[in-house]
């Protein structure tokens, strides 16, 4: 597969409009649900077959983007920050299984017993369209420690769910330990409120692989300053003086480069088209949550590197959301309001 040294336009193209295509998937089910795009990591089975959070994935026939490349389904792996677009579709078969578990799904990657999946009688599933995956850091490793290395100015950590691979030898897996000072690699991963990315999966690059440090995320512009090129985005000062770009407040863009002292320095900056008003499922971590008020924090949108605010209080909640520590499962309508985009919920699982 390609990885473009710039991993702006591969997460831009995952966001623009493409709820075309198919009514009916590939056995002739209809569409039964008004969701257009699902969001969150991906998980392999033992069978080879994919889901995000608790949603069965069907890639067959799908167009693929791999970081602003054409790709192809042999290009998805385990652990992939994804944007899917397609439907939702019924299936009635007896013994069909929604989703399947092996040692791969724990953690952060997924796994669960949502509604989306029954081991018998009606299940659902995603049948994909076109499916975007993106890198959230490249670069050379700066820093190494137990579990958690520097690349681009920025920390990930890696934790027992995360799946690490030597891609010269057929994406066999390795250990943290065998990460090195120095070495090239690509990390996909979901951006935390506290600014460090929590790997999904670390893929680690041939030595001598030319890779320019670079940090995306995707979110609205915010307190422009067109004079002194500098803009807020999300909880970073982006300095886009490298960069030449129009923008305006409120914006939505996808953003790259190197972190210095919590300031981007920005390399890319595109500003790019987002389907508010669309129905879709993102799966991610919460933070904030605000029982009083209904709402929480929702991180791993846009392959991982942004956040929604999720209004909850209308929605079907089947989990404790107050003690559950995995991923959660967040079906609602985007909208754009203010400087951050939001979901008003209606259902939530695990």
């Amino acid at each position: 597969m390609k990885f473009l040294t710039t991993l702006s336009l591969g997460l831009a193209l995952g966001l623009l409009t493409a709820c075309g295509g198919r009514d009916d998937d590939h056995n002739g089910n209809t569409s039964t649900s008004a969701v257009k795009a699902i969001e969150g990591v991906l998980a392999e089975s033992s069978q080879g077959q994919f889901q995000i959070g608790d949603v069965p994935v069907n890639v067959a026939g799908a167009q693929v983007t791999i970081n602003g490349s054409p790709g192809s389904t042999n290009d998805l792996q385990h652990g992939m920050t994804a944007h899917a677009n397609g439907h939702i579709y019924s299936d009635d078969h007896s013994g069909n299984a929604g989703h399947h578990g092996d040692g791969h799904n724990s953690g952060h990657n997924g796994g669960g017993s949502g509604h989306h999946g029954n081991m018998g009688g009606t299940s659902e599933h995603f049948d994909v369209t076109h499916i975007t995956v993106s890198p959230i850091l490249a670069g050379h490793i700066e820093e190494i420690t137990n579990q958690t290395l520097a690349v681009a100015g920025v920390t990930a950590i890696a934790d027992a769910s995360t799946y690490i691979a030597r891609s010269q030898s057929g994406h066999t897996r390795i250990a943290f330990s065998a990460l090195q000072l120095g070495d090239p690699i690509i990390i996909f991963g979901v951006l935390q409120e506290d600014g460090t990315v929590l790997a999904t999966r670390i893929n680690l690059m041939p030595a001598g692989t030319a890779l320019t440090p670079s940090f995306t995320i995707q979110g609205l512009v915010s307190e422009l300053d067109t004079a002194a090129k500098v803009f807020q985005c999300g909880n970073y000062a982006v300095d886009y003086s490298s960069v030449t770009v129009s923008l305006r407040d409120g914006d939505p863009v996808v953003v790259s480069g190197v972190v210095a002292d919590g300031v981007i320095k920005a390399n890319a900056v595109s500003v790019v088209a987002v389907n508010a008003s669309d129905t879709v499922i993102v799966s991610g971590r919460i933070s904030g949550l605000d029982q009083d008020a209904r709402c929480f924090t929702l991180s791993g949108g846009h392959c991982g590197s942004m956040s929604y605010l999720v209004d909850y209080s209308s929605a079907t909640v089947d989990l404790d959301l107050a003690t559950h520590k995995g991923n959660v499962c967040v079906e609602g309508i985007i909208s754009k309001q203010g400087h951050s985009y939001r979901i008003k919920a209606a259902k939530v699982t695990k």
